[in-house]
């Protein structure tokens, strides 16, 4: 069996596609979701004067993780083209980043306020969101590593067909 021939202009056109309704749904999804949150927040702490320091700055990083998500979604949903796995990596990235800081943050206010065991449960649940962004790291990459291959593959098979 022989397989498809691929044309030029068969791959252009493929490239050229932009991303599909579901992930422009989810991705739309997320900005709304994070710009209502980071909203919230911000309105929280512009009009709460009488909130303690430490919340004042737990809800400051949670701004700062919303806008980051924002951000992330914008870019996404901007991009004329696909984008082939790598804003995979990038979301696995910043879920990384963001459970840690979850981690240390519920780690230092246990440590600090909590008496017992219970206080644990928080870093555990933030133990738990960074194994799934660890996974999807993982699956990420390896899903960026086999386009790349495969783009090297058709662009050595264009190559070998030009000088033919």
């Amino acid at each position: 069996m022989n397989a498809p021939t691929i044309s030029p202009e068969s791959v252009r056109a493929r490239l050229a596609t932009e991303l599909s309704l579901p992930s422009r749904v989810g991705y739309t999804s997320l900005l709304l979701i994070s710009f209502s949150g980071a909203a919230l927040v911000g309105e929280l702490l512009l009009n709460e004067k009488a909130l303690p320091l430490r919340t004042q700055l737990a809800f400051g990083v949670l701004l700062l993780i919303c806008t980051a998500w924002c951000a992330f979604a914008g870019w996404v949903l901007t991009q004329r083209r696909v984008l082939y796995a790598q804003h995979h990596v990038v979301a696995a990235g910043m879920a990384i980043a963001f459970s840690l800081v979850f981690i240390a943050g519920t780690v230092i206010v246990g440590v600090q306020r909590a008496s017992g065991t219970t206080w644990l449960l928080a870093p555990a649940v933030g133990a738990g969101m960074l194994v799934v962004g660890l996974l999807r790291l993982r699956v990420g990459r390896r899903r960026v590593a086999a386009l790349t291959k495969r783009r090297a593959e058709l662009e050595a098979a264009l190559r070998k067909e030009t000088y033919t």
